[in-house]
C-alpha cells in the first residue's frame, strides 16, 4: 500500500491486485482512495497479461500514479490509469526500462477503456 501526498493536502492510497493465473499469465488493477472527495476509483483489470519479468513493476506502478496525479491536477483517475497501464507494460518487457513513449502509453490506455481487452497490448 502506498500513500502519496502533496503540496495542495491531497492525500491518495493506492492498492495493487494482481492475480495470478499461472507463472506468466496475470491480471492486475488497483484501487485508489482520495482522502478529499471520500472516494475510491477503480478500473477493469488488465487481463491475461503476458509476463515476460516481473521487476521493476512496482516502480513503474508509482511513476504512473505520479505522473497521473502531477500532470492531471492530481486527478485520481488519471493516476489510476497511469499507474495500471505502465506497470502492466512494465510486466511484458524484459528488464527495468521499459521502451514506450507518452502517445504509446495513451495509445493503450485508451484501447483499455474502449475496445476488446486482448488487443491492449500493443508493440
Amino acid at each position: 500500500m502506498k500513500i502519496f501526498s502533496y503540496q495542495y493536502n491531497i492525500s491518495i492510497v493506492a492498492a495493487t491486485n494482481r492475480i495470478v493465473h499461472s507463472p506468466k499469465d496475470h491480471s492486475f488493477t488497483s484501487i485508489n482512495y482520495e482522502k478529499k472527495s471520500d472516494s475510491c476509483f477503480q478500473e477493469e483489470p488488465y487481463e491475461h497479461i503476458e509476463v515476460v519479468d516481473r521487476i521493476g513493476s512496482g516502480d513503474a506502478y508509482i511513476f504512473g500514479v505520479l505522473y497521473g496525479l502531477l500532470n492531471y491536477n492530481m486527478d485520481p483517475t488519471k493516476a489510476l490509469e497511469y499507474g495500471n497501464t505502465t506497470t502492466t507494460l512494465k510486466n511484458t518487457i524484459l528488464g527495468d526500462l521499459q521502451s514506450l513513449n507518452k502517445s504509446e502509453i495513451d495509445q493503450i490506455i485508451t484501447i483499455h477503456k474502449h475496445q476488446d481487452l486482448n488487443l491492449e497490448m500493443i508493440r
